[in-house]
């Protein structure tokens, strides 16, 4: 299908979308497993350690160049689950007159939200959310409210260490201003409900992963709690630039 004439190409560099399949071994979680007929006593025990390890929903927030995308593909192979990020949803033309950044924004989250939650319907768990908007942060508490959810938020406290990082990237965001301004914002931010600070300072992405298993394995995350949305000063946005840039 051919673009109208008064619609445009989406402004953004994002790569095409990539479907990420299921690993040959498997299978959709909420499959009845076959229980022992007698005998191996630690058999249930080993069950139910398995089941606080796993969470429905794992999200990555932090700012750019931090490594969300390295820890994100890191935990999607450790669990097995399955990823998505908003840079996956596929290219698409809107209208002359419609605002880019805002719509592009807002379907790119409603998408991805579409995308885990099918997920989460199919079985799967440990499902991955990462690289959205910093404001959506705010949203995640009230969309996931009632399931195993742990957002992790990357802080990191030395700026020549984000810089590099930066560097070393094969694509996105290189706005080094931008990016210490980011990073005040996330590290200042009070903490939300079933959010947990990892600090990067120093840590080499094996010793982050390794941290961020650690963290969701341990954590148990409230299902039920009473939310009120912060407001959007203490996040920052490409969308809106908050008076960042």
């Amino acid at each position: 299908m051919k673009m109208g004439e008064n619609q445009k190409p989406l402004g953004r560099t994002a790569e095409k979308a990539k479907l990420v399949k299921m690993g040959e071994n498997q299978k959709p979680l909420g499959c009845a497993t076959r229980r022992p007929v007698y005998g191996e006593k630690h058999f249930f025990q080993k069950e139910k350690a398995r089941e606080r390890e796993m969470k429905d929903f794992i999200f990555i927030i932090g700012t750019s160049g931090i490594g969300k995308t390295t820890l994100g593909k890191g935990l999607f192979t450790h669990y097995n689950g399955a990823y998505v990020e908003q840079s996956m949803v596929p290219e698409f033309g809107i209208p002359e007159k419609v605002d880019e950044g805002l719509f592009e924004e807002q379907v790119c989250w409603e998408c991805c939200v579409a995308q885990m939650m099918k997920f989460h319907e199919m079985g799967i768990r440990n499902i991955i959310g990462n690289d959205f908007d910093d404001l959506r942060t705010a949203d995640i508490p009230d969309v996931f409210k009632g399931y195993d959810y742990i957002t992790i938020k990357l802080i990191c406290k030395d700026p020549s260490q984000l810089y590099k990082q930066m560097e070393n990237r094969e694509n996105g965001l290189t706005d080094y201003e931008l990016q210490r301004k980011c990073s005040e914002k996330v590290n200042k931010r009070p903490l939300l409900i079933n959010e947990v600070e990892l600090d990067v300072t120093g840590k080499t992405p094996q010793q982050v992963l390794e941290e961020a298993v650690k963290i969701i394995d341990n954590k148990e995350p409230l299902r039920e709690y009473t939310y009120q949305k912060p407001g959007k000063d203490l996040f920052y946005s490409w969308v809106f630039s908050n008076g960042l840039r």
